[in-house]
């Protein structure tokens, strides 16, 4: 939902429900929907169900985990400085706007929420 600063999850059948994110935007950390994002536009989900999302505006990439039925969600950063641009020219600190293209070094399969 790039638009509006979140990650949602689209159920089957119709409605969808929010993974993460308050809908404003912003760069903070933490629990369900106290996290913020800034134009997310791609996510990539790995074999534990860990959902990865290039959060970019902020210039980094953040990984959202599950703690277990019933409980929220946790978002943290996991690459980036929040400042656009790489650290040399061999190791990407941070991306210049990450849309998807460091999500899709670490993982095959990328989604575009473009």
């Amino acid at each position: 939902d790039t638009m509006n600063h979140r990650v949602i999850e689209i159920k089957k059948g119709g409605g969808y429900s929010v993974v993460a994110g308050s809908g404003e935007r912003g760069w903070v950390d933490g629990f369900g929907q106290n996290v913020r994002f800034s134009f997310p536009t791609a996510i990539s989900v790995d074999s534990r169900n860990n959902i990865y999302v290039s959060d970019t505006m902020n210039h980094v990439i953040r990984v959202i985990t599950e703690h277990g039925r019933g409980k929220p969600t946790q978002t943290k950063t996991v690459v980036g400085t929040g400042f656009p641009g790489f650290q040399d020219s061999r190791q990407p600190e941070h991306d210049q706007n990450p849309l998807g293209t460091s999500v899709q070094r670490l993982f095959k399969k990328v989604h575009d929420l473009r």
